[in-house]
């Protein structure tokens, strides 16, 4: 019986082992899992921020268009108010040289 003794209480032991590697197993996968998840949901937030990035850029590059584009039409605007001055001048100098000739 000491054969039987020894066999049934390695076979016990033998089931435990079993027992305590399922448990880890399933703790294992749950953790994987887990982690997967995370995973996804870190990934998800990337690309949401990427959009979001993507999105200020354009919004960025549009502005600076948009103020090349104003700077631009300001500095025309201040030519036409230059040429719009000197015109104004010599009107001024030959309306006022007018008088002088005919006083």
């Amino acid at each position: 019986m000491d054969l039987a003794d020894s066999l049934s209480g390695e076979l016990e032991e033998a089931r435990t082992r079993i027992a305590s590697l399922e448990v880890a197993e399933s703790t294992a996968r749950a953790s994987l899992l887990e982690m997967g998840q995370r995973l996804a949901t870190a990934k998800a937030r990337a690309a949401a921020l990427d959009a979001q990035v993507q999105t200020l850029a354009t919004e960025r590059d549009q502005a600076r268009e948009e103020a090349t584009g104003a700077r631009e039409q300001a500095a025309m605007a201040r030519g036409k108010v230059e040429a719009l001055e000197a015109q104004l001048s010599a009107l001024m100098a030959r309306v006022g040289g007018g008088d002088s000739a005919v006083s």
